[in-house]
């Protein structure tokens, strides 16, 4: 879902790419057909790994390989 997000809504950055939506964990869920805390585990998880951040409810994907 967060790569189709990248390439529907996706705004280049220096630092990636911003998905340029405010959107909550229970939205992400929503569209997903998942649960709320599901979704926050998966992302706190690419945090951890550093691929995506987390800013005003915006995410900053790292497209960097």
């Amino acid at each position: 879902m967060l790569l189709r997000l990248t390439e529907q809504h996706g705004v280049p950055s220096d630092k990636g790419v911003l998905i340029d939506l405010k959107l909550t964990h229970q939205h992400l869920a929503d569209m997903t057909g998942t649960a709320r805390e599901t979704v926050t585990k998966s992302l706190l998880g690419l945090q951890d790994e550093q691929l995506i951040r987390i800013d005003q409810r915006k995410i900053h994907y790292d497209a960097a390989p």
